[in-house]
């Protein structure tokens, strides 16, 4: 790295020798499943509700806030998180 001083003759300018790479446990490309609280119907990310225009893979962030429970017609909102 350049040093206020000047960079050292074989480091170009703004190079920096050291990084750190840093990973989140939520970028894990597996598929996460959500029960409804009301009836138990289980939204799996990984198959989506393609019956109801949500495509296979389509996260829970990215489903509609008006879509509702096919089973029982809950909000998005009664829906958590479970692990299968």
């Amino acid at each position: 790295m350049c040093l206020p001083s000047g960079c050292p003759p074989d480091e170009p300018h703004g190079y920096n020798r050291f990084f750190i790479v840093v990973t989140r446990p939520d970028t894990v490309n597996e598929s996460r499943t959500w029960m409804c609280l009301i009836c138990g119907w289980i939204y799996d990310e990984a198959t989506g509700d393609s019956d109801h225009g949500i495509a296979p893979g389509t996260a829970w962030a990215d489903v509609p806030l008006n879509w509702t429970c096919p089973e029982c017609g809950a909000r998005k909102e009664d829906f958590e998180m479970v692990q299968i």
